[in-house]
């Protein structure tokens, strides 16, 4: 049974609001909307859980930057109040090392 496979491939994308909206439009069903599951003093993990067509487990993947602390991969963030209930930080790649 496809379904009780216990792993997954993540895409890590820069702006997981926009690669997520990309998708949705070309017709990728996703199990829910972007959705925080971590938060550290320094990053939130985002992530945007789908199938492929034989029902392999995949997901998008966002770490954004909380408060102006940089995460492994440094990006500039700002806050949206857009569409969710926690302030939506999106990134922007940044020149930080």
């Amino acid at each position: 049974d496809r379904q009780s496979r216990g792993s997954a491939i993540y895409f890590q994308v820069p702006d997981i609001d926009a690669v997520h909206s990309s998708l949705k439009e070309k017709g990728v069903r996703f199990m829910g909307e972007p959705h925080v599951v971590n938060r550290t003093p320094r990053s939130e993990l985002w992530l945007a859980e789908f199938n492929d067509p034989d029902g392999n487990q995949l997901a998008l993947m966002s770490e954004v930057a909380i408060n102006g602390s940089w995460p492994i991969v440094p990006r500039a963030c700002h806050q949206t109040e857009e569409s969710s209930p926690w302030m939506r930080k999106t990134c922007e790649p940044s020149s930080h090392p």
